[in-house]
């Protein structure tokens, strides 16, 4: 395989034999390096279906005030799985990172537009709050696939 081993992080990236790191599958760097295919990131899947859950959550959101705020959390939450994909290809890890590290700050401004929507009662906490946990448990997984491709660097 060569490389590097990684172990012990949670289960952002599949390597080759379908196996996750953090479930004690073992990914070289070269395999890091060469995940160009972002559909297989664990953390891409993620962030796509956190995206459309928030689609469906804001859908009857109304109101002259309300839509700007459903308008930049719909956009916030789609720039964390859209800057993973265009990560995933660029030319080098330290492009790669960059990348993730926009995820990381999209992930961010998501959960503060919730948190803002749950402070001015647009939407309820029973909806609002399985939607952070969701957006936190992302920005883990993309602190750590970070690392991982940073630490991956020649």
């Amino acid at each position: 395989m060569g490389g590097r081993e990684t172990r012990g992080a949670p289960a952002a990236v599949e390597c080759s034999g379908g196996r996750w790191i953090g479930d004690g599958g073992i990914c070289t760097t070269a395999q890091i390096r060469g995940m160009q295919d972002f559909k297989k990131l664990h953390v891409w899947q993620r962030s796509q279906d956190l995206a459309a859950a928030l689609y469906g959550a804001t859908a009857d959101l109304r109101g002259r005030d309300v839509v700007s705020l459903r308008s930049q959390l719909r956009r916030a939450a789609q720039s964390i799985a859209a800057n993973i994909a265009e990560g995933a290809n660029a030319a080098s890890p330290k492009d790669f990172a960059r990348y993730l590290q926009m995820a990381i700050a999209s992930a961010s401004e998501t959960e503060s537009h919730l948190d803002l929507a749950l402070r001015t009662a647009v939407m309820p906490a029973s909806v609002v709050m399985p939607l952070i946990d969701e957006v936190i448990a992302a920005r883990k997984m993309l602190i750590v696939l970070r690392k991982r491709v940073l630490e991956s660097r020649p």
